[in-house]
């Protein structure tokens, strides 16, 4: 079932400027004829303060910084930054605005200082973003926003009432991510037992805008298993599947090493990710499996082959919602997407496993809860 709780982080800049008023409720960009001051106010919904993580339910982001950018037009004029104090104060006044600044832009917790030096629109709105950047800390604290507005006329939010015109501009903020986050796998058609030795986030950009994929072929050196006694991706074997560690992935932040700590219960933790929005990440899955009878086979000798290894590739994202809604056909920023979070659980079905990743013809689902910051929850599918 879709689940939708709003969520609008918003900045009211209030910018005081000598010259003629005009109504607080015209949303046509105005100007004046000097230079004076521009206060800008954080609402208290905003609070100040890679991983398996917490679930989270989407109600506010964390905020370590907020950039100003003041618009001439389409090129920056000024830029602003929010000490510690000011986000404490959910406000920043900012001295000798000029009057031709009609539009603003605002970057909370931008990740890169980088970001200080940009000189217009464009510059601003396809920086390149990493996923490292978007893996700092835990929760949905230090993701990066973005937002932008016209200036209007405010002339009744004069706070000192000096006879200044003052000016605002209501910027909502949305985080430039989706969320990602995968509860703990659970045996599903023909099989006993599973275990989650690795989870990996594959098919997903590598920067923002959308500029580079991360796709690992099934033949990327990264999907090769090391073992004693390998039997073979997707193979019976009459013994258990011996430990083994998988090899390194790029990026680091999109994978986990199975963890105990994801378990199918209320209260569970999550392997959580963020990822660019654009496009249907893949969610591949490493798992040890023992099977059910008359899902496995028998050797010469009567021994059942009863475990094995392999992977489980989860390209679609079902809603659970009637057609045309059924699927998510993109990830879309400033959601959550939940897939077998707490007592659900995805499930591992024996005809699902393959010897390699990212192997077709078919593709497999994965039910998907989805929330607004939205959180959204979802099923993974062949």
């Amino acid at each position: 079932m879709k689940t939708k709780s709003l969520l609008a982080a918003s900045l009211v800049l209030v910018m005081g400027m000598a010259g003629c008023s005009k109504s607080i409720d015209d949303e046509s960009p105005v100007s004046g004829k000097a230079d004076n001051v521009l206060l800008v106010t954080l609402p208290n919904t905003v609070k100040s303060t890679r991983a398996i993580e917490d679930p989270v339910d989407g109600n506010t982001t964390g905020l370590k910084d907020v950039t100003v950018f003041l618009l001439n037009g389409y090129i920056v004029e000024k830029v602003a930054e929010f000490e510690q104090q000011n986000i404490n104060d959910h406000y920043l006044r900012i001295e000798q605005v000029s009057s031709s600044v009609d539009r603003v832009i605002v970057i909370a917790n931008k990740a890169d200082e980088n970001i200080l030096g940009l000189k217009n629109v464009d510059e601003i709105r396809n920086y390149p973003f990493t996923v490292k950047t978007q893996h700092k800390g835990q929760g949905l604290d230090n993701r990066t926003l973005m937002g932008e507005a016209n200036v209007v006329a405010a002339p009744e939010e004069d706070p000192n009432s000096d006879g200044h015109l003052f000016k605002k501009a209501v910027v909502t903020l949305n985080a430039i991510t989706a969320r990602l986050e995968i509860g703990a796998v659970v045996p599903g058609d023909g099989v006993d037992k599973v275990d989650l030795i690795a989870v990996y986030v594959n098919n997903a950009y590598g920067t923002y805008p959308q500029k580079d994929l991360i796709f690992h072929k099934e033949d990327d050196p990264c999907w090769v298993v090391d073992m004693v006694n390998n039997p073979g991706a997707n193979v019976g074997s009459k013994d258990p599947i011996s430990a083994f560690t998988p090899e390194p992935y790029d990026p680091q932040e999109y994978t986990n090493l199975g963890d105990a700590q994801v378990k199918q219960s209320s209260d569970s933790k999550v392997y959580a990710y963020h990822v660019f929005p654009g496009n249907i990440p893949h969610i591949v899955m490493l798992v040890k499996l023992e099977l059910l009878e008359g899902y496995y086979e028998v050797d010469d000798l009567g021994n059942p082959l009863k475990y094995k290894y392999g992977y489980v590739t989860f390209s679609k994202f079902n809603t659970g919602l009637p057609s045309p809604d059924d699927y998510v056909k993109e990830m879309l920023p400033h959601n959550i997407y939940k897939m077998g979070v707490g007592s659900k659980g995805i499930k591992i079905n024996a005809k699902d496993v393959t010897d390699k990743p990212e192997k077709g013809p078919y593709d497999l689902g994965v039910y998907v809860d989805i929330l607004p910051w939205e959180i959204n929850e979802v099923t993974p599918e062949v």
